[in-house]
């Protein structure tokens, strides 16, 4: 509700974002998508860190790529700690993403979106 978020006087050129994309949350997938959306500098970046627990989370991805340019980065730009390489143990990977407002990004693969970031 812009009421509340009228209180935040900047927009941010980053925003960072973790497990906030759980089951018990899907009623607010709405809303946090308008904060991002509203909190957002029109050149900004986000980036979300995320490891799917349950199949009713791609309701938020669909929404949040509809709302943003967003790219997943390879698991291979991924640090080898969060890489999902161990094959003996099976762990849901760690994905990241990396969005900008739609209208304002021109990368296309998560290697422009990765040297993007580093420029």
């Amino acid at each position: 509700n812009d009421k509340h978020l009228s209180s935040f006087i900047d927009k941010y050129d980053t925003i960072l974002v973790a497990d906030v994309v759980a089951v018990p949350y899907e009623q607010a997938y709405h809303d946090l998508l308008y904060t991002l959306k509203y909190l957002l500098k029109p050149l900004g970046k986000i980036y979300l860190c995320y490891q799917q627990r349950h199949t009713s989370e791609n309701t938020f991805f669909n929404l949040f790529y509809q709302q943003f340019h967003v790219v997943e980065i390879d698991q291979n730009e991924l640090h080898p700690d969060f890489r999902n390489t161990n094959t003996q143990v099976q762990v849901r990977p760690i994905k990241l993403y990396i969005a900008t407002n739609n209208h304002n990004s021109n990368s296309t693969n998560g290697r422009d979106a990765v040297e993007n970031v580093k420029n």
